[in-house]
């Protein structure tokens, strides 16, 4: 019997569905593929630049150190053209045995806003625990930056974790709501945490940056049609241009959201620094209560008002009723439906989740309230809405040290010999009046815009102030400016100091400076020089010290050498002065000083060959001719 042939239908069906299932995978992996190939074309043109929280330190002093990265902030921000910039902190890639690392979390205040990086309170903290444990070598790491809050703290925390933090450091909340991804942001991504974490760990997928980019200009576009076509004006503040959601009423629906935010990223920050066993400590939040009228004011459904509560609260002072006045003022600052300043519940939940989480708080508004007339936070210790000036921030290190020390945080002896009291940081703290004008002015300029005036008007501060001394010129020529910096306005106040044989105001400047970027060596050795020409060699060998500390420069070497000659410490000037020697060869003045040495210590060969390469460098300089005699004489 013959074998039944299968019809050629068959062949046929079977034929279309392996078609049917290529043209499928197909369909399928075109765009895989094109994503795939989208991707790594990005990656090779580094589309979005590199937004790593830590990255290697500048140029000579990229092998030693870590710095925090300029536009680390730019994984958050995609409607903005410029973004906050870190404090420029460095810290060893290779943490010492006897290192004891902390690293601060937070946002504008934490940074220090308005000043430099000199008046930061992580600055002033570092020389204070310094100088009380000085059997460690400390670095506070300042990540804080204007516009972020917990978002980004949370997003910070696993890179801060892999450089052995032994304290971390938290002072944030103000920019809950409207800081970048908060509910009343422009920046938002909307009220979902789960949304925002998950965009958080794709936002390192460079596809997905290509595709926030244009999601933002659309947003853009559609900001500038709801808004008459005037867009995001980049004259105004980053605080003015990231607000999306201007009115967010007492307990109203997004108000919620904003607390429950921080709450939520709070808690979650707290179980991961927790997990890894690291203490934590946390500040508690302050503003301006007294000078500070509401920004937006809403009638609520009794139809009172936040500029009702405030008008209470100053009549209330007046009838010296001080006590019920600042609870006034706080509630003036809760129902101010623009969401600048944090609200009271903030420090509520800090509080609840350090008992439950059994961590401590650092009292920053205590101290404030403590130094406060009628226990009223006002202008004097704020500047604005809720930066503190320079008193607020030497008191706001204060809070955080006290705490440290109270809570035992570092369980290791202090050095009680050693304590100092507050006045003693105040003096010698590297800051001059260029330092106090240039934020006055910065926060003169912030006021001259929205949310202080209406955006309506023009901000004509910077076009129409009239410098009335030398610091303010300097002043108007740094806010005028992005080429020229702070460091560039203290590097000309003091030269124009050196050139009127002011020298003591000259060093402060350059004190002011060695604050601000302490691993810059140009500034010690600017310090230096004029400590020199004053005949303090015991403070420029300090400050030498330093900088070789940092990195080893020709001129701090030399000089260690020379002033261990004059002090007749021969072997430390030798070893100097041999490796200043051969750091440059034909340096008379090392030449010389070192065949002082050789001859002083008998080794007239080695002093006689330094004496012959003198002669040929430099054969009529003073250093020769004194060499002649010498020999002459021999």
């Amino acid at each position: 019997m013959k074998p039944e042939k299968k019809p050629l239908l068959d062949k046929s069906s079977e034929s279309n569905r392996i078609k049917k299932t290529i043209f499928f995978l197909i369909t399928i992996f075109i765009p895989v593929l094109f994503f795939v190939f989208l991707e790594i074309g990005l990656r090779l043109f580094d589309y979005g630049g590199d937004h790593a929280l830590f990255i290697d330190g500048p140029e000579k002093l990229a092998s030693k150190y870590w710095r925090i990265n300029p536009n680390a902030a730019g994984r958050f921000f995609f409607m903005q053209s410029t973004i906050p910039s870190p404090v420029r902190d460095l810290f060893l890639k290779k943490k010492p045995a006897n290192g004891y690392r902390i690293f601060i979390l937070g946002g504008s205040t934490a940074a220090g806003f308005p000043y430099n990086n000199n008046l930061t309170f992580s600055r002033i903290l570092e020389k204070r625990l310094q100088d009380t444990y000085p059997q460690f070598h400390f670095e506070v790491v300042n990540t804080a930056m204007s516009a972020i809050n917990t978002y980004a703290l949370l997003d910070f925390l696993d890179e801060v974790f892999e450089h052995s933090p032994d304290l971390i450091l938290i002072y944030a909340g103000h920019n809950e709501y409207y800081g970048a991804m908060g509910v009343g942001s422009l920046e938002s991504l909307g009220n979902s945490r789960n949304l925002v974490k998950m965009y958080l760990k794709l936002r390192r997928i460079k596809t997905v940056l290509l595709l926030r980019s244009l999601i933002g200009n659309i947003k853009k576009a559609i900001h500038s049609a709801v808004h008459d076509g005037s867009g995001i004006d980049p004259s105004q503040s980053l605080m003015a241009r990231i607000v999306g959601e201007q009115t967010i009423p007492l307990n109203s629906a997004m108000y919620q959201s904003g607390c429950n935010q921080f709450r939520e990223n709070f808690k979650e920050i707290i179980e991961r620094i927790q997990e890894r066993n690291i203490p934590l400590l946390v500040g508690d939040l302050v503003c301006n209560l007294r000078d500070q009228v509401p920004f937006i004011s809403v009638k609520n459904d009794k139809g009172e008002s936040a500029d009702d509560a405030f008008k209470t609260a100053w009549q209330l002072v007046k009838q010296q009723k001080t006590e019920e006045a600042r609870k006034m003022y706080v509630l003036a600052k809760d129902m101010d439906a623009l969401r600048f300043r944090a609200p009271s519940e903030f420090n509520r939940i800090i509080k609840a989740l350090s008992i439950d989480y059994k961590f401590p708080v650092a009292p920053v508004n205590a101290f404030f309230e403590a130094n406060s007339p009628d226990s009223i936070i006002g202008h004097n210790l704020i500047l604005e809405h809720l930066h503190p000036n320079i008193s607020g921030y030497f008191l706001m290190t204060k809070a955080f040290y006290t705490a440290i020390l109270k809570g035992k945080i570092i369980t290791s002896e202090l050095d009680s010999a050693n304590l100092k009291n507050d006045a003693y940081y105040r003096k010698e703290w590297g800051y001059t009046e260029l330092d106090s004008i240039v934020g006055e002015l910065t926060v003169r300029s912030l006021k001259e815009g929205w949310p202080f005036k209406s955006k309506e008007l023009p901000k004509r501060f910077l076009h129409d102030f009239k410098p009335a001394n030398l610091f303010e010129k300097i002043a108007m020529k740094k806010l005028g400016s992005t080429d020229f910096s702070m460091e560039m306005a203290h590097l000309e106040l003091a030269g124009y100091y050196e050139k009127q044989k002011n020298f003591a105001d000259a060093y402060r400047e350059y004190l002011a400076l060695i604050h601000s970027i302490p691993y810059e060596t140009e500034f010690y050795e600017k310090a230096a020089t004029l400590l020199l020409m004053n005949g303090d060699y015991q403070q420029a060998f300090k400050l030498l010290s330093k900088s070789l500390k940092i990195y080893p420069t020709f001129f701090a070497v030399k000089w260690l050498g020379l002033i261990h000659l004059k002090s007749n410490n021969l072997k430390q000037a030798l070893e100097y002065l041999e490796k200043a020697e051969m750091m440059s060869a034909n340096d008379p003045q090392v030449l010389y000083n070192l065949c002082r040495i050789y001859l002083q210590t008998g080794n007239e060969p080695a002093g006689y060959e330094l004496y012959k390469r003198l002669k040929n460098i430099a054969p009529n300089s003073a250093y020769a001719k004194d060499l002649d005699n010498r020999f002459r004489n021999e």
